[in-house]
């Protein structure tokens, strides 16, 4: 409306600058009209009025640091104005003296219009001098209003009060790294003006800070998967607030924790403690927990979703998480009633109904879940053999030196395993093999990989290739439609793991909230525990070019350690037999920064392995890798919450939910936390006595 304003007062002025021109001209030469005369004096009239009008507004406008500048051309501009048409106003009384006494007149009061007007505009921007902050503090306030309540409250207390990135961490309970990562974020985007973006924000006025968070109407977010990553953007968004939620789900129950299905297969009354949350979890949170119901359908055009039973869901913003499927591989008998595939806690606890009634056992595929699988049931006294149809176990995490360590350390723990080799049949009680050879088992579990499921996208028309395609803030094809998790394909990759899923998740809740905080996997990293062996690995494991290794094997301990470097960066590792250095490789790793000299020799590396165990990892390093949480985090729950159990500790950070590895070093936290806590403070001797009193009293 201003910018209008502005815009007419100068049409006006220049308007009335051609009269006054134009009929100047022939009173110049002579004539004698009195209604040129009155035309010539009313336009400059409004001219000069209109001028002052235009002075005014962009006084108005002025942004107050350019005001000082500003206003003392524009004033002397106009009065050249002034005095140009004062002179012409002379030469015409000179040229004819009878009309002297108007055009006086006519000049004197025009004199008073920009005298009147300069001395207001002058007046207007001393009072935006001093009323104004500087210049940059209303666009700072400006860029404010744009944050949430609690941004712009970690910016008062890291900016204004000068607190640090670990003492946020400490009052938010929220990770170091990630506290970091939200405030140079929020600096990046209110430094839309270049440098110095602190010390701006430093001498805002304390109620600047004090900014009411973003008021908007609720909008609707369809959810479609009830897998951990769907699980994880629900509580991501009802943190945030403003979203009404529809989870569909296509198993019929709770989400739960997927990591954790092998202790189904050790305990079939474990299912019921694998649950992220309970129905009622959801309904106290207004959330609309479709379970059973799977979406059939998706129309960007229209923006809705159709679920199994008809129903539409109209969104305005759409997350697929459908996941993925175990890969059942086109075997004659694979139909057979005693082929379990294992990738859903329904199949884990046909498997383990089925394992009380039988006494052999046969796993297609050696990976993580497979080997999970094969040793659970192998604790449960089964014959089990594993058939990989490559060349080694764990193709994807190991070499071939770990590898084969790997398989004979499990044969000496009675777990058989079958390398380089297909199932070419199942029959009843056997598999027959392509190299002619027959496993007897009267279970046949097949863990033969997974394959992300796209059927839903595909069929709506959004890229999609082995899974479906993203960009780094996880956003597919269609506008308002993210993807995370095992369905998603970033960069060309699938991931599998729950550490890069869990950072896929936060990148797509930011980016659903307005805010940039791109997915950025880090190096991946695995624990195993199987049949009593431990494993880590991380990284790449296999050399490219320019890179080295340093090895150090023992077989009759069943001991291995491999560090992969470039340079003077770690950018791999493998232990097998004891992962106490785990946490300081994984470290590494992930920092990319050089690797200390004495980590690179063949004999520390030995030394590394034989460590103590009862030596604690470092506050920054990875405690439980299935879920990435380090040990900070895990000391400062105990701290806050007093937890007193290897469970609690599982609850309030999700360590020892995975794989279950960790929980040891869970334990030996708990007890270092409770022999060096601090007894709690006895009330003295006087202030009970005062208590007392004052109880009397009243």
């Amino acid at each position: 409306m201003r910018r209008r304003r502005l815009g007419a007062a100068t049409l006006v002025v220049l308007l009335a600058a051609t009269v006054t021109a134009a009929t100047a001209v022939p009173l110049f030469l002579g004539g004698r009209a009195g209604l040129l005369v009155s035309v010539h004096v009313v336009a400059a009239a409004v001219f000069f009025a209109a001028l002052g009008v235009k002075l005014a507004l962009l006084g108005a406008r002025a942004r107050p640091g350019r005001a000082r500048r500003l206003w003392p051309p524009l004033v002397a501009q106009m009065g050249s104005l002034l005095a140009g048409y004062t002179l012409l106003t002379g030469v015409l009384v000179v040229l004819d003296p009878a009309w002297s006494n108007q055009h006086l007149a006519a000049s004197f009061w025009l004199g008073v219009v920009v005298v009147v007007h300069a001395r207001q505009y002058a007046r207007r921007l001393r009072a935006l001098l001093r009323r104004s902050p500087p210049s940059g503090d209303l666009e700072l306030r400006a860029a404010l209003r744009r944050l949430d309540a609690p941004t712009i409250a970690l910016l008062d207390l890291s900016v204004r009060k000068g607190m640090s990135d670990s003492d946020l961490a400490t009052i938010s309970g929220a990770d170091i790294a990630e506290m970091r990562h939200r405030r140079e974020h929020a600096l990046e985007r209110l430094n839309s003006g270049g440098g110095a973006i602190e010390r701006r924000l430093r001498r805002l006025a304390p109620e600047a800070w004090s900014l009411p968070a973003r008021r908007r109407a609720a909008r609707r977010l369809v959810v479609v998967g009830g897998g951990m990553a769907g699980h994880a953007i629900v509580e991501q968004m009802l943190a945030r607030g403003g979203w009404r939620i529809v989870l569909l789900a296509e198993e019929d129950v709770e989400p739960y924790n997927r990591i954790g299905l092998s202790q189904v297969l050790r305990d079939r009354r474990s299912s019921e403690r694998l649950a992220l949350h309970r129905a009622r979890w959801y309904a106290d949170a207004d959330v609309d927990l479709r379970l059973g119901i799977p979406a059939t359908a998706v129309e960007v055009d229209r923006r809705r979703v159709i679920d199994g039973t008809g129903t539409e869901h109209r969104y305005d913003a759409l997350i697929l998480a459908t996941g993925s499927r175990a890969f059942i591989p086109p075997i004659p008998g694979v139909e057979l009633g005693h082929v379990v595939g294992y990738r859903t806690l329904r199949d884990a606890q046909r498997i383990a109904a089925t394992a009380g009634h039988v006494r052999t056992a046969a796993v297609i595929g050696g990976g993580l879940l497979g080997l999970e699988a094969a040793a659970t049931l192998s604790d449960r006294g089964l014959a089990v053999t594993v058939v990989q149809a490559g060349g080694r176990l764990m193709a994807q995490q190991l070499d071939d030196g770990a590898a084969s360590l790997l398989r004979r350390s499990l044969a000496r723990r009675g777990l058989e395993t079958v390398v380089a080799t297909t199932v070419s049949e199942i029959t009843a009680s056997h598999l027959r093999l392509a190299d002619g050879s027959t496993v007897t088992a009267q279970l046949v579990i097949v863990a033969a990989g997974i394959r992300a499921e796209t059927a839903l996208a595909r069929a709506a028309g959004l890229d999609v290739d082995r899974g479906i395609i993203v960009d780094d803030h996880m956003r597919t094809s269609a506008a308002e439609v993210w993807a995370v998790g095992e369905c998603a394909q970033h960069r060309g990759v699938v991931h599998g793991l729950w550490a890069p899923v869990a950072e896929q998740v936060r990148a797509a809740v930011a980016s659903l909230d307005g805010d940039s905080m791109p997915f950025t996997p880090s190096a991946p990293q695995t624990t195993l525990k199987v049949a009593g062996l431990e494993l880590f690995a991380a990284g790449r494991t296999t050399l490219e070019d320019d890179e080295e290794e340093v090895v150090r094997s023992d077989g009759r301990s069943g001991r291995y350690a491999k560090l992969v470097v470039d340079g003077d960066r770690l950018v791999g590792a493998i232990l097998l037999g004891d992962t106490t250095m785990a946490g300081r490789l994984g470290q590494l790793i992930a920092a990319g920064g050089p690797v200390p000299v004495d980590v690179l020799d063949a004999s520390v590396v030995t030394r590394c392995v034989e460590r103590p165990r009862g030596e604690l990892p470092g506050p920054d390093e990875v405690v439980c890798h299935c879920m990435a949480v380090s040990r900070e985090p895990i000391e400062r729950a105990i701290d806050r919450d007093g937890l007193q159990s290897v469970d609690g500790v599982a609850a309030a950070t999700g360590a020892g939910t995975g794989c279950g590895s960790c929980a040891a070093t869970v334990a030996r936290i708990l007890d270092e936390r409770r022999r060096f806590a601090r007894p709690p403070a006895q009330p003295s001797v006087e202030a009970d006595s005062e208590n007392r009193s004052d109880w009397a009293s009243a």
